[in-house]
């Protein structure tokens, strides 16, 4: 019997010393790796535009309904451009205050964050000489239950401004 070799100019076949190790696959590492870096990808984008996404009219019902299945919240929809500012007057009161009605409306399709206003007084001669942000809770009042507008729904605020030092010409109301 005779031990038979194969010819060395065989191609595919190949032969290898005892200090040398056989090829090892990395493919395991990799693909893990990889799924690793995604997960960690779409992370970064949900955590950096997840809050300008939910205030996307479009995107909003997707996510209400995946937050839901999630029992995870969604922030409050905020979008000024559908509110309606329907009518203010000021009104002088006899103990030299003046009285401040403003009614709006929600146009969006979800309930919101009731605004800020902005009220700025201007002068006879249309300079402005006082100016103050109210925030919900200041124009509502501690007893109101709620700061949310529900959609398609209208809100009448009506509060009491201090007398001023000089007497009010005109007005502006501005929602932040």
């Amino acid at each position: 019997m005779s031990k038979q070799t194969p010819p060395k100019d065989e191609p595919g076949i190949s032969e290898t010393y005892p200090w040398q190790k056989e090829p090892v696959s990395h493919t395991k590492h990799w693909i893990a790796g990889s799924l690793v870096a995604i997960l960690l990808f779409f992370y970064q984008l949900i955590y950096f535009t997840g809050y300008l996404l939910a205030q996307n009219a479009q995107l909003r019902p997707w996510l209400e309904t995946l937050s839901n299945k999630l029992d995870y919240p969604l922030p409050s929809y905020r979008n000024l451009t559908e509110f309606t500012t329907i009518g203010s007057t000021i009104i002088k009161l006899s103990n030299n205050t003046y009285r401040l009605q403003i009614s709006f409306i929600n146009h969006a399709d979800f309930e919101q964050h009731l605004p800020h206003l902005l009220v700025t007084l201007h002068n006879q001669h249309g300079g402005q000489f006082a100016q103050r942000e109210f925030s919900p809770r200041e124009y509502l009042g501690k007893d109101h239950p709620s700061i949310f507008i529900p959609s398609s729904a209208s809100t009448n605020i009506d509060f009491f401004i201090g007398a001023p030092e000089q007497d009010i010409g005109s007005y502006s109301i501005e929602l932040k």
